[in-house]
This record gives C-alpha cells, structure tokens and sequence, in this order.
C-alpha cells in the first residue's frame, strides 16, 4: 500500500486508533485454530460509524479491499486478510455500545463489536427473561451426559469404531 493512502486511513480513525507495527498486527493477521493466516501493515479501529463510512468511502475511491475483523471466532477464515498485504483490517473493538433495549419489541440494538457477555449483562438488569444462549428448558436430559453422550458418539465414529485406527465398514463387499 503506498504511503499516501495509509496516511489518509490513519487521518480518518487518529493515530491512537490505527495499528501499524507489524508485532501489534500479528496477533490481526491468524486464526485463533492457526488455520488460516493473512497479511497486512494496517488495523483501524473506528468508534462510530461515521468513521466506518468515512474509511468505507476512502476504500472504493482508492480500490483498497477492507477486511472487517469482529470478536475474531469465526471457523471459516472469513475475517482474515489475503496473502498480498494490500488489505486494511477493520476491527470493530471500539464499536461496543448498547444502543437500545427494548423489552416491549422483544429487541436489543447493539454495535457491531459488542461481547455477547456484556450484552447478556446489560440485558440482565432490566430484561431478565432474555437469553443470548438459549436456557436448558426442564424437559431435556442433563446437559452434561448429553454433550459426553454426543462426544463419546462421535469419537467412536471418527475413530471407526470400538477399534482404534480401524477403518469402517462397508455393507457392501466383493464377493
């Protein structure tokens, strides 16, 4: 990326919101299972959205592709930028407030990088019913024994069967 342009994107978010060390922007740059890597010299963290569109609008002018990079979870590689270096990381950390709940419309209006911890919190203190996770409902079976149930299932299947390192079985053989 040239200079000029990486200087118009630390202008639009302020020197304190852009990362530009390259030991800063590792841990930006892999996957939390090291499955997928990227390659960038820019992070910005905007704090409004004024400042998403303002970044978004530099973007398209200059033909720079943005990657938006959220609570960094994802199983897909989806918030990783490409190998070419030319990409500028949105992170959305700074974009964390509550904007609304609203108990009668069954909503809550949150930015983009909100925790979903801090979220339930808030939503706990005036909607106790509310539950980003759903809540085990009485009529299921231990939580516990069904997840070690559904592991203990799926060992015995990636493994092959009872035996370790046996391949399955075909119903259908030659012969």
């Amino acid at each position: 990326m040239k200079q000029n342009i990486r200087d118009q994107f630390i202008a639009l978010v302020g020197a304190n919101n852009a990362v530009t060390q390259a030991s800063d922007i590792a841990p930006y740059l892999r996957e939390w299972r090291d499955q997928f890597t990227g390659k960038s010299s820019l992070v910005l963290k905007p704090s409004s959205t004024a400042e998403v569109s303002q970044i978004l609008a530099l973007a398209t002018s200059t033909k720079t592709p943005i990657v938006p990079q959220g609570g960094h979870t994802g199983l897909v590689g989806g918030g990783m930028p490409d190998m070419s270096g030319n990409a500028v990381i949105l992170s959305t950390a700074r974009l964390n407030n509550i904007r609304n709940i609203d108990i009668a419309g069954n909503t809550i209006t949150v930015d983009a990088g909100c925790i979903l911890q801090n979220i339930q919190t808030a939503a706990d203190k005036r909607w106790p019913a509310f539950s980003i996770v759903p809540r085990q409902p009485r009529h299921l079976p231990n939580r516990r024994k069904l997840i070690g149930k559904c592991r203990r299932h799926w060992r015995a299947r990636l493994r092959g069967g009872a035996r370790s390192g046996a391949r399955p079985r075909s119903r259908f053989t030659n012969g």
